[in-house]
C-alpha cells in the first residue's frame, strides 16, 4: 500500500487518512488547473483487492469530465 500511496502523491494528490474503513482502500483529494475549466477538484478512491494485491477498481470524480478520465488513465499507466 505504501508504494500506491507514494505514486498517487507523486501525481499531486493529498492521501486523505481514515476517510474509508477498509485499509485496502486509498481515498485521495487534489485541485488541478485547467485551461479551458480553471480550477477543478479530484477526488479518487482505490480499491485493492487483498486477496491478490494485483486487482484493483479505481472511482475518480471531479466536476470536468477531460479531467475525469485523464486523471483514470495516469493512475492505470503508473499502477
Amino acid at each position: 500500500m505504501g508504494r500506491l500511496q507514494g505514486m498517487i502523491g507523486s501525481v499531486g494528490f493529498a492521501v486523505a487518512q481514515g476517510l474509508d474503513p477498509s485499509p485496502n482502500n486509498i481515498v485521495a483529494i487534489g485541485t488541478f488547473s485547467c485551461e479551458s475549466a480553471g480550477e477543478a477538484a479530484v477526488m479518487l478512491r482505490l480499491e485493492v483487492d487483498p486477496r491478490s494485491l494485483k486487482q484493483y477498481r479505481i472511482t475518480v470524480a471531479s466536476t470536468n469530465a477531460l479531467l475525469t478520465s485523464s486523471t483514470k488513465e495516469l493512475l492505470l499507466k503508473n499502477i
